[in-house]
């Protein structure tokens, strides 16, 4: 199965969109190619989105992930966290992490 190691937290502007890499979260298989890793949003950000989802790891390591922190009216959202649960071709072989997101508020209300 896949190994996921969630490395450090994603910083986002309010109302901002950040980039997941694998400075965030390493994922791989020895044995499987990054197209054929499937990483899954098992539990969702609250103040966000995370898209696409799910994502491969090629798709990751393109650069083609994104935290979109959308929820910030009549609130100042702070921190924000999701789950992945990444597989190869077995998806009863897989692991998780939880990926934290830091948020700095705008002076905006």
């Amino acid at each position: 199965p896949p190994r996921v190691d969630v490395k450090r937290f994603v910083s986002v502007d309010e109302g901002g969109q950040a980039t997941i890499t694998k400075e965030n979260v390493a994922i791989w298989d020895d044995d499987t190619d990054d197209k054929d890793v499937i990483c899954d949003v098992i539990l969702p950000p609250t103040c966000g989105t995370v898209y696409p989802a799910p994502f491969t790891v090629h798709q990751l390591e393109s650069g083609s992930v994104i935290y979109s922190q959308t929820e910030h009216k009549r609130m100042e959202p702070m921190e924000d966290t999701f789950i992945i649960s990444c597989h190869d071709v077995n998806p009863l072989r897989k692991h998780s992490g939880r990926l934290t997101v830091t948020i700095h508020p705008l002076n905006d209300e």
